[in-house]
Order: structure tokens, then C-alpha cells, then sequence
């Protein structure tokens, strides 16, 4: 892992796919939590799904590289990005699950940006609603 980090050094989307523990953590924790809407949790279990699931649109297994780790932080940026502003969660709900420093938060926007151009525009919107018509048909 350091000599990832030391090739990939000051790359802000390589800094963002080292978030993906405290993602991972976060995503549990709100999942757990008694007063998180129903609807959202709904979200919160497909970007878990996605996250840990060995099927990828860009499978971690065949390319040994940290761009195949950005499909996954994009489902789960776009589902925490949702649930900021007080629209499914409150701010002190946010400070209590993020394992991290809360200020990393502030960067949400800017990161989903950066990977959707990286990936293409549309690319998450197309995952979550394919899982949408999947899970709406079980």
C-alpha cells in the first residue's frame, strides 16, 4: 500500500479512494441508525451492495489499479452527497457516523465531480438505476 501511495502521492482521487474504509464505516453506521428514513436506507444498502459486491462495472480483480476502485467510490459519494444538507440526515447525525475528520465531507461535491469526469457523465445516475428497476422487480 505505501508504494501506491508514494506513486499516486498528491492524486486527489487517489486521496478519495483511500477514503473508501471510512465510507464503508459510515455507510453501516447510518444503516443502524434508528432514525434514518427508511427511503434513504434504501440508498444507503444499494451503495453497500455495490461497494462490497464482487461484480463491478470496473472489476477490482482483473485490474490491479486504484481506477477500478472508482466506480465503487462514485455509488457511494453519490449516495452520501444525497443525504447531506439535511435532506435524509442531520448534520449531527453526519458528525456522529463519519469515523473521520468531518471537514473531509466539505469535499463531497468536488470528489463526485472529478470521478464522474474521470468516468464519464451519467455513469452513476445508470448504476443506481439499474439496481432501482432490480430491486423494485423482487
Amino acid at each position: 500500500m505505501n508504494s501506491l501511495r508514494e506513486e499516486y502521492s498528491g492524486d486527489p482521487l487517489f486521496e478519495l479512494l483511500m477514503l473508501l474504509p471510512d465510507m464503508l464505516v459510515y455507510l453501516c453506521r447510518l444503516l443502524a441508525d434508528q432514525n434514518v428514513a427508511k427511503g434513504y436506507k434504501a440508498q444507503l444498502a444499494v451503495a453497500l451492495f455495490y461497494l462490497i459486491s464482487p461484480i463491478d462495472l470496473i472489476p477490482e480483480a482483473l485490474i490491479h489499479h486504484p481506477i477500478a476502485f472508482m466506480d465503487d467510490a462514485a455509488v457511494v459519494l453519490y449516495v452520501i452527497k444525497q443525504g447531506l444538507g439535511g435532506k435524509f440526515i442531520s448534520k449531527e447525525q453526519v458528525e456522529k457516523h463519519w469515523p473521520g475528520d468531518t471537514r473531509l465531507l466539505d469535499e463531497i461535491e468536488g470528489w463526485y465531480k472529478a470521478i464522474e469526469e474521470a468516468l464519464g457523465g451519467e455513469f452513476v445516475e445508470r448504476i443506481l438505476s439499474y439496481f432501482n428497476r432490480k430491486t423494485s422487480t423482487t
